[in-house]
């Protein structure tokens, strides 16, 4: 009987932090991308085939690995995480596309028009940042082109691996967005964020041997009802304590600008797919 009652204890205790006040986030620390993610997880999470257990326990250990994080550091890091995650996230098989035409970047547009409020933000970020990057094919007229034509050009070629590499990482989210409805789009990106909170704790963690702490945030809480629901939740497993993921592509010098990095991150990234 006692042991019973102890699971029904600790299942209770779980459960409690999935109410609104748990997702209640501290705007003046948390970074903008941060806060649209949890803000659709607040919405969308009962939705999503997501483990409540693993991602209440990443919820709470956001919370204590972020305590000392300067801010400059937490929103580098937050912005490059999210996005990794987002970018690396594999879809399943017939949302994958080889192609990406104007047609299809006019369609999304008008859809996005059509149903904007049914998107949650962290769902628009992502459709207008993935637009985003075939607007330089598009101004210059090569989006079709670069995909129906062969060429012997030698800048068109290297266009053209390029555009390989944008449709594989951002191509993919336009076409899933053109084949579900916004709700069912919003569940597939739920799907997104225990991957990206995992390798954000972890990166938090690797990046304490690299800075130096900022005591003003000692005892800040980016989501402050989370850490009052269940304080025996507060403290990170010692399996968790030495991440076996460590950044190598980032510096410990974290640079001011992290949109800019975050642009050049990329753009690695389609250069290391080219080789």
């Amino acid at each position: 009987m006692i042991y019973i009652l102890t699971l029904v204890l600790l299942f209770s205790s779980s459960a409690q932090a999935f109410n609104s006040e748990a997702f209640q986030i501290n705007e003046q620390r948390a970074p903008y991308l941060l806060q649209i993610m949890i803000k659709h997880l607040s919405v969308h999470y009962s939705q999503a085939d997501l483990n409540q257990e693993e991602l209440f326990k990443q919820l709470t250990n956001l919370n204590l690995n972020a305590q000392s994080m300067p801010q400059n550091e937490l929103v580098f890091l937050t912005h490059f995480e999210i996005n990794q995650a987002i970018l690396n996230y594999k879809l399943k098989q017939g949302y994958q596309s080889n192609t990406i035409s104007s047609t299809d970047i006019s369609e999304l547009n008008s859809k996005i028009k059509k149903f904007k409020e049914l998107y949650s933000d962290l769902c628009l970020y992502i459709l207008t940042e993935s637009i985003a990057d075939f607007s330089t094919f598009i101004s210059e007229n090569k989006l079709d082109r670069l995909q129906t034509k062969s060429t012997q050009n030698q800048a068109d070629i290297k266009k053209k691996n390029e555009l390989k590499s944008l449709i594989k990482y951002s191509g993919k989210w336009i076409n899933t967005a053109i084949s579900l409805t916004p709700q069912e789009f919003n569940r597939v990106v739920s799907l997104t964020i225990l991957p990206a909170l995992k390798s954000l704790n972890a990166s938090l963690l690797s990046f304490k041997n690299y800075i130096q702490p900022d005591m003003n945030f000692n005892k800040v809480e980016i989501l402050p009802q989370l850490a009052l629901i269940n304080q025996s939740s507060t403290s990170v497993p010692k399996s968790e304590s030495s991440p076996q993921k460590v950044l190598k592509s980032i510096e410990p010098d974290i640079p001011a600008n992290p949109e800019k990095e975050i642009d050049q991150i990329f753009e690695k990234k389609l250069d290391s797919d080219q080789e």
